[in-house]
């Protein structure tokens, strides 16, 4: 197996944000210079044609993302990008234009969800058969489910592992990148730290199964910690001018390979990298929980993010919108209040326990959050609402039972990881936090029961299958009955101790 950088990628293409009328295509190459897209409709019709030119010397290390525009509704089209001077291919791929509004959704649709992409052994950096495993069944799920759509959940790059391939191990940023001997890179400018993390991107990217979902399904990306470093801003020092310069460069490096997929307005890089969009009848707003997160100030997010999700909220109501989706990289319920505590009390900052809504620290964003989405279901009784997450690896399907009479179920479904397989005693400890979780308390006078569902919707599964600590990928699937529609979790993926299978492990919850 070739070790950690050995292979990366030089040219790729990747579908991002995509409407009713419009895609936004991204690409990397390996040279500067005039590129040609081609879309391609129906009977391999060429219904669009665009030109988009690197600039030598660019900072963006030759990537680029570009809008075509006019495009029919809910139509298959498949494109093209390739370089102008001498035809070299850098891929091409398919996607499909999101319906024209409710009534044109489709009557069934399904699409999916992963994070927590680091496939690679520690400490000696070789590429994990095992761990690529499941990037080799991917392609195959989303066929099989028709994906309309692929969240990318966080995690999809780690800038620090393996260990000693991290950017933060003096040893390797001295003796791997180039210039050497320049120290920690807590010392770097940024446009350096910049270039560091577009490498770490190159390396992750360079899986063929992992690069034909970017190409063949709309990949819509948010960041979490490992992008910039473990529990970024849970940690005090990360607010600190020593940790500026990291901050600027991994965030642009963020931006250059997964964030610039989406059509900020205004400023760019932006100050928050949330974003809201709809497919038909649906409603998906996804949180960004890292970029103002300051543990110093008991902040996940900002409050222009909440004011946005309540706008958001205010506008998809039951009467337009059958389903709400709030993306949070990190599962809002995961682990009660008191272990985090403690944990953190014990162990500090050494284990994850600071980084979930429910430390002590985090409690008022959370209790925030979830007055919000109780008030919506409230006010909308008959719409669907489910919290999606990842990066805890392990795949749990909890149900947030809201005290009181009649109260509509918020449900979260977590998966993760994707490619990061756990060792099996991680395993054991990581599935325990989930079963413990039972009465949410909120500041604000609300409380909830967090039940673990079954692979049916039972009460509670076999412990083997929820938590489920296998690699895994997420699937729901939307399902119109009458005047509303139903959502369905599937949690597909493998044991690590067993034969390469296709599996359901986690089936069919129905709402």
């Amino acid at each position: 197996m070739p070790n950690f950088g050995t292979n990366q990628v030089r040219n790729m293409v990747a579908v991002g944000a995509v409407t009713p009328t419009s895609v936004r295509l991204w690409f990397r190459s390996e040279a500067a210079g005039e590129h040609k897209i081609d879309v391609f409709g129906p009977n391999n019709q060429l219904v669009q044609t665009a030109k988009a030119v690197v600039r030598p010397g660019n900072l963006t290390d030759n990537t680029l993302a570009v809008d075509i525009a006019g495009l029919a509704p809910g139509q298959g089209h498949s494109y093209r990008i390739e370089r102008t001077a001498d035809g070299t291919p850098l891929g091409s791929g398919l996607f499909e234009t999101f319906p024209a509004g409710p009534a044109a959704t489709p009557e069934v649709f399904s699409f999916a969800f992963m994070s927590c992409h680091q496939p690679f052994n520690s400490p000696d950096g070789t590429l994990s058969d095992r761990s690529v495993r499941m990037l080799r069944l991917a392609p195959n799920v989303l066929d099989a489910h028709k994906a309309k759509f692929v969240i990318m959940c966080g995690d999809q790059m780690y800038a620090d592992s393996p260990g000693t391939y991290s950017l933060f191990d003096p040893h390797y940023t001295d003796t791997k990148l180039y210039p050497p001997g320049r120290g920690s890179i807590l010392q770097w400018s940024a446009p350096d730290v910049r270039q560091a993390y577009q490498q770490h991107y190159r390396t992750y990217l360079a899986m063929r199964e992992l690069r034909h979902v970017y190409a063949n399904y709309p990949c819509l990306p948010i960041l979490d910690d490992h992008e910039i470093v473990d529990d970024w801003g849970s940690d005090p020092a990360h607010m600190t001018p020593q940790w500026a310069n990291l901050r600027q460069g991994a965030f642009a490096a963020y931006h250059d390979y997964q964030g610039s997929r989406i059509p900020y307005a205004g400023t760019v890089p932006p100050a928050s990298y949330h974003y809201a969009f709809d497919y038909g009848r649906i409603g998906i707003f996804v949180m960004d929980i890292r970029s103002q997160r300051d543990i110093t100030q008991g902040r996940l997010y900002g409050q222009s993010q909440l004011d946005d999700l309540t706008a958001f909220l205010a506008n998809h109501s039951q009467a337009t919108h059958d389903a709400v989706f709030v993306i949070a990289s990190v599962p809002v319920v995961h682990l009660p209040e008191w272990l985090t505590n403690v944990g953190a009390a014990i162990v500090g900052g050494r284990i994850d326990f600071p980084d979930h809504w429910s430390y002590e620290k985090n409690i008022g964003d959370r209790d925030r959050l979830l007055k919000l989405l109780h008030d919506h279901q409230v006010a909308n009784p008959r719409q669907r609402m489910a919290i999606l997450s990842g990066d805890v690896h392990v795949g749990v399907g909890f149900a947030i039972h809201w005290i009181g009479d009649n109260k509509p179920i918020l449900y979260q479904f977590t998966s993760s990881a994707i490619s990061n397989r756990l060792k099996r005693t991680e395993v054991f400890f990581s599935k325990l936090g989930p079963n413990l979780v039972q009465t949410i308390n909120c500041k604000w006078g609300g409380s909830a029961r967090g039940v673990l569902l079954g692979t049916n919707g039972g009460a509670q599964s076999p412990p083997d299958n929820n938590p489920f600590g296998g690699l895994n990928m997420g699937i729901v699937e939307v399902k119109k009955v009458g005047d509303h529609s139903t959502i369905r979790f599937k949690l597909i993926g493998y044991e690590s101790d067993k034969e390469f299978s296709h599996s359901v492990m986690f089936d069919s919850h129905e709402m």
